[in-house]
């Protein structure tokens, strides 16, 4: 249980930081 809890708060903290990257690219671009 608490690696499978360990391993979804690691998939979270990925998306919220591509999520970022997204947004600085799509800022730079315009």
């Amino acid at each position: 249980m608490f690696e499978k809890r360990s391993k979804i708060d690691i998939t979270f903290m990925v998306l919220f930081i591509l999520s970022l990257i997204f947004m600085y690219v799509t800022m730079s671009s315009v």
